[in-house]
């Protein structure tokens, strides 16, 4: 076989391997594809409850993947007020963490009442 057949094909089962080396999530321009560890809010959520007390509630919700290939959780905002009994949101938080694509968590806090 000439390399110039075998070539493409090694490209595209490398490019197929990798592609699970990307970031957790891109936030704020801070997705790395070697590790991330970042938290903070959803500014959306955050401004248009500014003002609002709180709340003594918190609840979690976490998604989490594998090699890029097994992907699991519910990391909704539904799912994570469920969770702690939040009924009137006041803000959301994430934290997403990233090691070499490797492995893979996202998950969101809803504080609230």
């Amino acid at each position: 076989m000439k390399f110039s057949t075998i070539a493409p094909a090694l490209v595209a089962v490398g490019a197929i391997a990798l592609a699970g080396c990307g970031p957790a999530r891109n936030v704020e321009g801070l997705g790395g594809s070697c590790y991330t560890d970042v938290k903070g809010n959803y500014a959306d959520v955050y401004h248009q409850n500014a003002g609002i007390a709180v709340g003594s509630k918190v609840g979690k919700a976490t998604a989490s993947g594998i090699l890029g290939w097994i992907n699991t959780g519910d990391a909704s905002i539904e799912s994570a007020a469920k969770v702690g009994g939040v009924t009137k949101i006041s803000y959301v938080d994430y934290h997403t963490t990233n090691l070499l694509g490797l492995m893979k968590s996202y998950t969101v806090v809803v504080h609230g009442e």
